[in-house]
């Protein structure tokens, strides 16, 4: 098994390229080994769809990435109605719009979980509220921490009805790249 410095070293170097002049990887290319931990295997398989993952070993590298991939989208009017998001982009200093998704570029939001082995995000109502993934703009930004990280997805609803003993939430869904243009932010969180 891979050490957790060369693991952090390969997730730092998958969402590298992206922003670099160099050529943007060819989907397929990141090839799942079977010692593979789950946050790699995430990340290579959201690349392998066409998603952009991109790995913060702090809290700190959030707005650098997220200036960065903004930019690069060309995104103006970022829609946020995600409670969470909302008060981290306030610290961070960037603006968003929590109504009017229509007028916006992308949408930035949390989830419940990554799911490795599908490269797909589990949203619920928490994070979007009656709102379908359908209508959003096509920039899906993710912004999520290393332990939310499940191999599959009985995994995370196992997870979400533990979490939410008392009262689950509705509009449990996931979403992959190909539904929306999905770039993840991964934060690292040394929780297991």
């Amino acid at each position: 098994m891979p050490s957790s410095h060369s693991i952090k070293k390969i997730l730092e170097n998958i969402g590298e390229g992206f922003f670099s002049k160099k050529k943007i990887p060819t989907a397929n290319q990141f090839e799942i080994s079977e010692n593979d931990p789950s946050d790699v295997i995430f990340a290579k398989n959201l690349n392998n769809s066409g998603g952009k993952f991109f790995y913060c070993k702090n809290e700190k590298k959030i707005k650098t990435t997220l200036d960065k991939l903004l930019s690069h989208l060309k995104i103006s009017h970022l829609y946020c109605i995600d409670e969470k998001i909302q008060k981290k982009l306030h610290d961070l200093n960037i603006s968003f719009e929590s109504s009017n998704e229509d007028e916006c570029q992308g949408v930035i939001t949390s989830c419940e979980h990554i799911i490795a082995d599908q490269g797909k995000v589990l949203l619920s109502s928490k994070q979007i509220k009656n709102k379908k993934p359908s209508n959003f703009p096509n920039e899906l930004i993710i912004i999520s921490y290393t332990s939310q990280i499940v191999l599959r997805i009985n995994d995370a609803m196992r997870a979400i009805t533990k979490k939410y003993s008392k009262k689950t939430p509705s509009n449990i869904t996931t979403i992959g790249n190909g539904m929306k243009n999905l770039n993840v932010i991964i934060i690292e969180d040394f929780k297991s």
